[in-house]
């Protein structure tokens, strides 16, 4: 497990690097193509969102998880090869003069420090809160706030000190070009990425411990991932007005997630419906976010800009997954204990049996047979009732989990309503063209110039 967590560290790593595409892309197309290069790239990913579960425990149970890795080793093959067959950017020389060592050494290599501190720091105090530790010890409280202390700090440096700050004042000062869209996406990457690892088990404690059943029952889930974050965008500059594009976006998605509170054991269509509608918009929010951030800030933060989109996008996921999951955790807790006891304890089952039959029923639902009849003076009419009710806790910690996410929707519902709408940018201008081959070198096209783009 050690080796596998030492491996997802540099993976992850590897794959922030490799987001700087985001930005490659959209300087390389027309202005008014550039959510269509977007999609393509979510393609990719969405592609395999639709059968990926079924995939994925259809591996578990017949053959072995690293065959997953295996098929990351294709991709990134082919994508380094056809990468440097063919992506050959000009040089951007500095007008100071400065060399690569240089520029290197003037990262804000302090900011970053303060900002992944405090999360991380932040984030173990907030898994720590009714599970290690309660709410008010000092072990949950303590990296709280120094973990939240951390994280300001980091954007209070980079706003008064550092030279070539990772978050730059003159960026976020702007709050309808580009800093409500790290907002939009930060909440966006909360719900979406919580609820990507909350799916599987509303099925799984709902309704069925079936490997292949969970499988098929996600393909909504990763069919709204499909064409919210694929077929939309990809229209972008045909639908134009990207601030009612986010908008209803944003609203749909909080009221979808919303929705999903009245899940039950019974409604297994309506889960179905709701993971379709609820999971579209994030793809739709995230690659508009990037289209209007290339569109409303200068060529020259381009990157900047781009990176701390998908920087806030992926610490909403974090932040996200780890409250959602502790709220549906100890919500879910208390509720299947209690009503597994009241079903038992109106049946006449004995109470001291009580612990015995909630061991049981929790391994029936994830797929462990014949758990009831190892229990003595419980008949099977009761042990199912058991089982019953415990669905009905689980569904109640998934109602209070989805009902928690509305207030964060509502704040980015805002945020979507001022975005300035980049849709006067959608024209036939390309900031940077690719050099050509000429002789056996790459050289820069002909007539080659960067643009700046200056926030309205």
């Amino acid at each position: 497990m050690n080796q596998l967590i030492a491996g997802e560290v540099i993976l992850g790593g590897s794959i922030g690097t490799v987001s700087v595409a985001y930005a490659g892309i959209s300087e390389n197309l027309p202005n008014k193509y550039r959510g269509m290069g977007l999609a393509w790239t979510e393609f990719n990913l969405a592609s395999w969102a639709v059968p990926g579960t079924v995939l994925a425990n259809a591996m578990i149970s017949n053959a072995t998880w690293r065959i997953m890795f295996y098929i990351a080793i294709g991709y990134g093959a082919f994508s380094f090869v056809g990468t440097a067959l063919v992506y050959y950017p000009p040089s951007h020389s500095r007008l100071d003069g400065k060399t690569k060592w240089q520029e290197f050494k003037e990262l804000d290599f302090i900011g970053a420090f303060l900002f992944v501190a405090g999360l991380a720091v932040f984030l173990l105090g907030l898994n720590a809160g009714g599970n290690t530790y309660p709410w008010k010890a000092a072990g949950t409280l303590a990296p709280l706030i120094l973990g939240l202390i951390l994280f300001l700090c980091a954007f209070v440096y980079d706003f008064t000190v550092a030279k070539d700050p990772l978050l730059p004042w003159y960026l976020f000062k702007n709050f309808r070009e580009f800093s409500a869209l790290p907002v939009l996406v930060f909440v966006a990457g909360m719900v979406f990425f919580a609820a990507s690892a909350l799916n599987a088990q509303t099925i799984l404690y709902l309704h069925t411990a079936d490997p292949i059943k969970i499988g098929l029952y996600s393909i909504p889930s990763g069919a709204g991932q499909l064409i919210g974050g694929v077929v939309i965008p990809a229209l972008a500059h045909y639908i134009k007005f990207v601030q009612y594009q986010l908008t209803f976006a944003v609203f749909m998605q909080t009221l979808f997630f919303g929705l999903a509170a009245l899940i039950t054991p019974t409604n297994i269509n309506w889960l179905m419906a709701c993971q379709f509608l609820a999971m579209s918009p994030f793809g739709w929010i995230t690659l508009n976010c990037y289209t209007a951030a290339s569109l409303n800030v200068p060529q020259r933060d381009l990157g900047v800009a781009i990176g701390l989109i998908g920087t806030f996008r992926s610490v909403g996921g974090s932040v996200g997954s780890v409250t959602f999951s502790s709220i549906f955790a100890q919500t879910a807790a208390k509720q299947v204990a209690r009503r597994i006891s009241n079903t038992a304890i109106e049946a006449g089952v004995n109470v001291k049996s009580i612990p015995d039959i909630i061991e049981a029923v929790q391994l029936t639902l994830v797929g462990v047979p014949g758990q009831g009849a190892t229990l003595s003076g419980v008949s099977a009419t009761v042990f199912d009732n058991c089982v019953s009710a415990a669905r009905y806790g689980y569904a109640y910690g998934f109602r209070m989990t989805w009902l928690a996410s509305i207030p964060f929707g509502v704040i980015a519902l805002v945020c979507a309503a001022a975005v300035r709408d980049p849709s006067k940018y959608f024209t036939n201008h390309v900031e940077i063209h690719l050099n050509k081959k000429v002789g056996g070198k790459y050289e820069a096209a002909e007539g080659h110039q960067v643009k700046e783009v200056p926030i309205a």
